[in-house]
């Protein structure tokens, strides 16, 4: 296996791969066929993120090569290459399909490949208990290869600073939303501000939440001056709103 990389870039995570000099030395140890078939599947890769990712940045793209393309024993195709991945925006490990039609006969081949794509991402700098609402002291951004990131991530600390841990967390973590929530700003029982309006007018009125609720839930609330009994939205700590 040879690791690629598309540009020159600085290294992540101690993760080491082939400058792109490198790649030209191995080529020029190569077959043409095989120059042809690693240069279509680069190729291929850069433009499917360069038309499907926003803000694409060539240098944190890079490929590895499962297979020794110097062992592949390929006709140079004329006609050019027909490239096939598994899915539409390669990532991670995948098998991309090579092939050649041509008037004479033609050949086709599978090869293998790894792609990463390293993002900045949300992460923790210290340990959290459950329940710990995140402060900004206590996150970080760190470069991270997303193929490895099943469960999804952030990249703006925006999005996690607020937010409280469901579970013991070490340093190190990167932040999804199977790992924190919205903290619960109403609490069943707690005195609410209510506020009501409309187009043209807004009013204030106390009451008593009988449901809990994070910000941009819809919880039970009773009104103190009527007695009734609303839906209101949680907006803030111990602060309720309802449109009408």
């Amino acid at each position: 296996m040879h690791r690629v990389q598309v540009f020159n870039r600085k290294a992540f995570s101690g993760v080491c791969f082939l400058t792109l000099s490198g790649l030209m030395l191995l080529a020029s140890l190569a077959p043409a066929a095989n120059n042809q078939i690693e240069d279509s599947i680069l190729d291929y890769v850069v433009d499917a993120y360069s038309t499907r990712i926003s803000e694409f940045q060539r240098d944190r793209l890079a490929i590895s090569f499962e297979t020794v393309l110097g062992d592949i024993d390929k006709d140079y195709c004329n006609s050019g290459l027909s490239i096939k991945p598994e899915s539409e925006l390669p990532l991670g490990r995948e098998n991309i399909a090579v092939s050649c039609i041509e008037a004479s006969g033609g050949w086709k081949i599978y090869v293998p490949i790894t792609v990463s794509y390293f993002l900045p991402v949300a992460t923790l700098k210290t340990s959290v208990t459950r329940n710990t609402r995140l402060t900004a002291d206590m996150v970080e951004m760190a470069d991270m290869d997303i193929s490895g990131l099943y469960r999804g991530y952030y990249t703006d600390l925006d999005n996690v600073v607020g937010q409280k841990a469901v579970r013991h967390l070490q340093p190190g973590t990167v932040l999804n939303n199977k790992l924190i929530e919205p903290p619960i700003l109403v609490e069943r029982g707690d005195a609410v501000v209510i506020l009501a309006r409309s187009s043209v007018i807004q009013v204030r009125m106390t009451g008593i939440a009988l449901s809990a609720g994070s910000k941009g839930k819809q919880i039970r609330v009773r009104n103190e001056r009527s007695n009734k009994v609303i839906k209101a939205e949680v907006i803030g700590e111990g602060l309720v709103r309802v449109v009408f």
